[in-house]
């Protein structure tokens, strides 16, 4: 059963380092695209 819990908190801590990653990366890519419109906008 030990086995078990420790396997499941290693899963949990992936879980959450890859959503952590996954929100950084997406909040990277949706300032970047704001960027991009601002400038676009900008252009005209």
């Amino acid at each position: 059963m030990v086995e078990v819990g420790r396997v499941m908190d290693a899963t949990t801590i992936a879980i959450k380092y890859i959503l952590a990653e996954c929100c950084r990366l997406n909040s990277i890519a949706v300032n970047g695209f704001l960027h991009l419109m601002n400038a676009v906008a900008s252009f005209d």
